[in-house]
């Protein structure tokens, strides 16, 4: 009776001591994500999710929106909808997908709007007779003159 109490409090040990699984992870097809200046009604983040799933823009803003934010195990993905970029710089939220204690992270980024920019120091006058004058021009775009 001894050896058997003995044999079950070697076992009890063993499968106690024994590596706890690490969580299966989210796989993700990319972790950058570009949105068009002009916003987007249907760009899609797949993934791969062990376990049901939530997703949630990290940040406060009012530009960007994901649908659904919930799912089950599985191949799964999220719709973006972004808002037109009416800034000349860009934008960037994070998309957080989470499944148990497994969480992924995708930035998602929009472009800023191009504003071409040509100006001139200075108004250049040229002599009623004639002559050349300089202007100083500083262009954020390729010009000619």
């Amino acid at each position: 009776m001894k050896k058997i109490a003995l044999m079950m409090l070697v076992a009890i040990a063993a499968i106690a001591c024994q590596k706890t699984p690490e969580a299966s992870e989210i796989t993700v097809m990319t972790t950058d994500l570009t949105i068009p200046v002009d916003g987007t009604e249907d760009m899609v983040v797949a993934f791969n999710a062990p376990e049901a799933w939530t997703a949630a823009i990290k940040e406060t803003q009012d530009w960007c929106s994901i649908a659904p934010s919930s799912g089950a195990a599985g191949d799964a993905s999220v719709t973006v909808i972004a808002l037109e970029n009416e800034a000349e710089e860009e934008r960037s939220v994070t998309l957080v997908i989470t499944a148990g204690a497994a969480v992924k992270e995708v930035v998602l980024t929009q472009e800023a709007v191009f504003i071409p920019r040509l100006t001139a120091s200075d108004p250049a006058y040229i002599p009623l007779a004639g002559g050349t004058t300089t202007v100083e021009v500083t262009a954020n775009v390729e010009y000619t003159a």
